[in-house]
């Protein structure tokens, strides 16, 4: 029940952090900015870190998008953080200039992707980004 959060400053630390935190951290910051109520906070913090994703609620402004970028990327492991970075830019790149999608679009879509929250809206439409997408997940 306990997430890793990495606080980048001069030297790398690491904080525990209950995960009933980070939902309701979540909640707070994605849902203030959306302007959406409590509940649909909290049922969006929650469909979001457990990775199911159903897409019926998603971050559709910028500060929310950047927000959900670092949030989701604080519950990956340490162990996994530069390939899964690595990938994260590979995705946004190659699938982001195929589809046309802006920086912040692309980048959204390959942490949203490779977390395996995948909310649906964004999705490879182009037979080369799914082609790109079948050996990239």
């Amino acid at each position: 029940w306990f997430c890793i959060l990495w606080l980048h400053s001069t030297t790398s630390k690491v904080v525990m952090v209950p995960f009933w935190l980070l939902i309701i951290l979540g909640a707070m910051v994605v849902g203030t900015i959306q302007g959406w109520t409590f509940i649909e906070s909290l049922y969006f913090s929650v469909v979001s870190l457990t990775t199911v994703g159903f897409g019926d609620f998603y971050p559709s402004k910028p500060a929310s998008t950047w927000f959900c970028i670092l949030w989701l990327h604080s519950t990956t492991s340490k162990v996994v953080m530069v390939p899964f970075w690595l990938l994260i830019i590979l995705g946004a790149m190659v699938v982001g200039t195929i589809q046309g999608w802006t920086f912040i679009e692309s980048l959204y879509f390959s942490v949203v992707s490779l977390t395996t929250v995948g909310f649906g809206d964004f999705y490879p439409s182009k037979p080369a980004s799914t082609w790109f997408c079948i050996l990239w997940l």
